[in-house]
């Protein structure tokens, strides 16, 4: 169960923070074509619990730990869950600057290729 959480919340976080496409990026990754009912309400319930706070992978995982009505869902289904798609879900975007450091005069860098252009380097010497 806590590597499908951690798949779940990874998903979650990997793109935009809005409830559509948080729950097409599940839909995505857990190849669902519609049989998975309890998305929607699980997506409610995390907004519920964060709005547009953008959570950290801690607090997220600690959330979908909790969360009793997921537990449920997936309890029935977990050899189906099993076999996740990753892959097919976008790198996971740089997360914004902590507020401690907005004064510092550093740059928003959002994606590896962003990071590379500051650094006047390729992505591949990133690696």
């Amino acid at each position: 169960m806590d590597r499908l959480l951690r798949v779940l919340a990874e998903a979650l976080l990997c793109g935009d923070w809005t409830p559509d496409a948080a729950k097409d990026r599940l839909r995505t990754c857990l190849r669902s074509t519609g049989q998975h009912r309890w998305i929607t309400p699980l997506i409610q319930r995390v907004w519920q619990t964060f709005g547009d706070h953008v959570p950290g992978i801690p607090d997220l995982l600690r959330c979908l730990h909790g969360d009793v009505k997921l537990h449920r869902a997936v309890a029935s289904r977990w050899e189906a869950l099993a076999n996740v798609n990753l892959l097919a879900l976008p790198a996971p975007p740089f997360r914004p600057l902590a507020p401690q450091l907005a004064g510092l005069g550093l740059p928003e860098i959002r994606t590896p290729g962003a990071l590379a252009d500051w650094l006047q380097l390729t992505p591949a010497e990133l690696d």
